[in-house]
């Protein structure tokens, strides 16, 4: 599944399970995919999708996370389809 269509299930997961969405950044803006909110806390996800890359785009992620982990009163995940399983 392409990074693009994951985003509609993940907001609609996250909004199922009592999150409210703060912020989005679809395809190449600046900014954590997912920003979301659930009892005082924020959440940030990063997205990745299928590609020809996987393990490329895998690092990427962790390396895009990395950079917000400063805030400690923040929570962290990445969203990643079952492809990267052999990475994880």
């Amino acid at each position: 599944m392409k990074e693009e269509k994951m985003f509609p299930k993940m907001i609609d997961f996250l909004q199922n399970e009592g999150y409210e969405i703060v912020e989005t950044n679809l395809e190449r803006q600046r900014g954590p995919d997912i920003v979301a909110e659930k009892s005082g806390r924020e959440l940030i996800i990063e997205i990745k999708g299928d590609t020809a890359a996987l393990s490329v785009d895998l690092g990427t992620a962790v390396w895009q996370l990395l950079r917000y982990m400063k805030n400690e009163s923040k929570e962290f995940a990445l969203a990643l389809t079952s492809s990267y399983m052999r990475y994880v």
